[in-house]
């Protein structure tokens, strides 16, 4: 009887669950606490999570300036509601010094904890460059509400059901101060939360409990607001959970804050988002306390991809702003009354800095095409931290709409075998569109719910054609030991028409460690990257950059050579349910030892229409003794996250692919259809699939390639 690969799925997800892994977990951190830290100062961080932080050694931060020693762990069992979760999967807690130099850019850091045995999942700190203090309950009334000094940033915790946390500072008459709220930020890279995060809201109260300013969401689910004082006082700050909630219902996973009381100037857009490289670029910032900063010039230096500045004045240093750089012609958007009722006349190229400034307003630029020429409209804008959720539209000189983009989406072909499946949607607009006719076209620019303000901010790139490719990397944490080899997925989207060859290298490597060499074939969608630890490889960890190069047509029709970085995502999720979530940064790190080694025979093979072959697989057992799934895609429960080939199948009735206890020798038989698109020296793999954490984990993979031949050509080799 054929067993479908749900419920072999089911099967292993059962006996799997009871089985520890004594060196290689999937370390998953949970909270963080305290998450706002001071520059210059060193601080005691605590980490709960998952799934062995035991052996943590090391930790990674995004950017420059953050240092950390791994401390003490803690066994946090006894703090959790479920008693019956397996002990390998009890809550842990880790502490660490995390060390702010004096100069570290102020902002939202990733970071995550290197193990012995494998990466952690990424969370999230806030550097900031005012003094830190932390909240002390109870402080849940007027005549409890704690004092705090401001400026100041206060970090919180909601301990309990209905928590409403109060602070209470003095002002005087005139001080200008900003309250802003970080929460949902922090918390939206924990896997555990599962979009799930606090929705802070806060309101500013006067001595008689009169209710002068509030704030619910404004930068996602957090909350920020201004307030001028008119006169000296005693003032309190009051912060809940909007749904009075503390945390996850059923965990003992509470939500954390970082509240900033601020009386430095506070940047909430600026205009242009995006400048040209070695020009001095002249900033307009909207946010408040921007005195003498109403316009700013800015040197960007040759060669820059961005820029990151801070603005300042006699009130201080504001928050980071950053912006980006393009190599196209730049304008301003004119003002409303400089272009009353009527549309901006563009030149293409060119890049328009604008802003969606009221309500149901709509940027008009009107532009000539000549039929058949290939143009290329994308708004960026939700990506850069703006409010605008853009919708694009070109419109013909009657104003019918000839085409419309709304949010841009990145998919995996066939990620699931149950509907459509694909990283998260990006907010932000693009359209590829070829001009029917010589005439005058309209592109429109506007808010998708018709929402407006001066944050409303964008940057439209209006260009033509020219062959390009983005990538996408379905997992950035990488961990394999030593003799492993480890697979991920690499999704291309292709634009302007481009349906070349694209090479796929990693760059940054641990010592050790070798990519081999893979391609996406001219017309294919994703391929497999394979990288492989030499059996005396180090243990150590490094970020990575995982790179496309391809040959493309350029808009003279002569070839060039392209460059293009992937962008990084993270599973995870629980019973089945896998998210991904965007990060900084690929991380390679080589393990202590090794779990599994798996070893194909052939490893090269040649198929021709109409023929099958079977694999056999040796696994070397070290670490792991428990079962094992081998499969050729990537399953995660009903997910599937890949495909194979056009035309390639598996014939599960002539492989074994579940393994059980100790078993250490199985087989993947594949079969060319007869309507198999021919494709040459492809890299393959078999997978193998532990359950960990109630989800299919990819460990290893046994990589070999693969030939489909045209009707005529050879059979099998071995």
């Amino acid at each position: 009887m054929q067993i479908s690969p749900i419920i072999r799925t089911m099967t292993m997800l059962l006996l799997g669950a009871t089985w520890g892994l004594a060196q290689r977990g999937y370390p998953r951190i949970n909270t963080v606490f305290p998450a706002a830290l001071s520059q210059g100062t060193t601080t005691e961080v605590t980490l709960t999570g998952h799934y062995n932080l035991k052996e943590a050694y090391k930790v990674l931060f995004e950017g420059e300036g953050l240092s950390a020693e791994v401390g003490e762990w803690m066994d946090l069992s006894g703090q959790e509601r479920t008693r019956s979760t397996p002990a390998q999967f009890k809550l842990e807690g880790l502490r660490l010094k995390i060390a702010v130099a004096k100069d570290a850019v102020p902002g939202v850091r990733q970071f995550r904890i290197v193990t012995k045995g494998s990466l952690s999942t990424t969370a999230q700190i806030l550097v900031t460059d005012v003094e830190t203090s932390q909240e002390i309950e109870p402080n849940d009334s007027t005549q409890e509400a704690q004092n705090v000094e401001i400026p100041r940033a206060i970090n919180g915790l909601l301990q309990k059901a209905v928590d409403e946390d109060l602070y209470k500072f003095r002002a005087k008459a005139g001080d200008r101060v900003s309250f802003v709220v970080h929460a949902a930020r922090l918390q939206n890279a924990i896997p555990h939360l599962e979009g799930s995060f606090a929705d802070i809201t806060i309101s500013l109260r006067d001595e008689k409990g009169i209710e002068l300013a509030s704030a619910d969401d404004y930068h996602g689910q957090d909350p920020l607001f201004f307030y001028t004082f008119d006169r000296d006082g005693t003032y309190y700050l009051h912060l809940r959970e909007a749904t009075y909630q503390s945390g996850m219902a059923g965990k003992e996973l509470k939500w954390w804050y970082a509240l900033s009381i601020l009386k430095s100037p506070y940047v909430t857009s600026v205009l242009p988002l995006v400048v040209n490289a070695g020009t001095k670029a002249k900033l307009h910032p909207r946010g408040f306390n921007l005195e003498r900063l109403e316009q700013v010039e800015v040197d960007v230096p040759k060669g820059a991809v961005k820029k990151e500045l801070q603005l300042k004045s006699p009130r201080g240093a504001s928050n980071l702003v950053t912006l980006r750089v393009s190599d196209l012609p730049q304008m301003l958007e004119p003002d409303r009354q400089e272009k009353p009722g009527g549309a901006q006349r563009i030149q293409l190229p060119i890049g328009i800095n604008g802003c969606i400034a009221t309500d149901r307003e709509v940027d008009r630029y009107r532009f000539a095409a000549r039929k058949g020429q290939r143009f290329e409209f994308e708004v960026e804008a939700y990506r850069y931290g703006s409010a605008l959720d853009s919708l694009l539209e070109v419109h013909n000189s009657d104003g019918k709409l000839l085409a419309a983009g709304d949010d841009m989406l990145t998919t995996s072909e066939g990620m699931s075998a149950f509907g459509n499946y694909a990283f998260p949607v990006e907010k932000d607009s693009r359209i590829e569109w070829i001009a029917p006719a010589d005439g005058e076209y309209e592109l429109r620019v506007r808010d998708a719910n018709y929402f407006g303000s001066k944050d409303h901010v964008y940057y439209l790139a209006a260009k033509f054609q020219q062959e390009d490719f983005t990538l996408v990397l379905d997992d950035g944490r990488i961990p394999l030991g030593p003799g492993e080899s480890i697979a991920r997925v690499i999704t291309v989207e292709r634009r302007n028409g481009f349906d070349g060859e694209v090479k796929l290298s990693v760059r940054g490597l641990p010592k050790g460690v070798q990519a081999l060499e893979s391609t996406v074939p001219a017309g294919w969608k994703q391929a497999n990257l394979v990288l492989t630890a030499a059996a005396d490889a180090p243990m150590e960890v490094r970020d990575v950059q995982v790179v496309g190069t391809a040959m493309i047509r350029s808009s003279d029709e002569k070839p060039h050579t392209i460059e293009r970085t992937a962008k990084p995502f993270e599973t995870f999720g629980e019973g089945g349910q896998t998210n991904y979530s965007p990060v900084q940064t690929a991380t390679v790190a080589v393990a202590e030892g090794s779990d599994l080694i798996l070893e194909c025979n052939p490893k090269q093979l040649t198929l021709h229409p109409g023929e099958s072959v079977t694999i056999k697989v040796k696994i070397t057992r070290n670490k792991y003794k428990g079962p094992l799934e081998l499969n050729v895609i990537v399953w995660n429960l009903t997910q599937r996250l890949n495909k194979l080939p056009d035309g390639v199948a598996l014939d599960e009735l002539n492989s074994k692919t579940s393994l059980g206890e100790n078993e250490t020798e199985g087989q993947v038989t594949l079969r060319a259809l007869p309507h198999a698109v021919p494709f040459e020296n492809q890299q393959m793999v078999v997978l193998g699939q532990i359950t960990y954490n109630r989800v299919f984990m990819t460990r290893v993979a046994a990589p070999f390639r693969m030939t489909v031949a045209r009707p005529q050509s050879a059979g099998i080799q071995k």
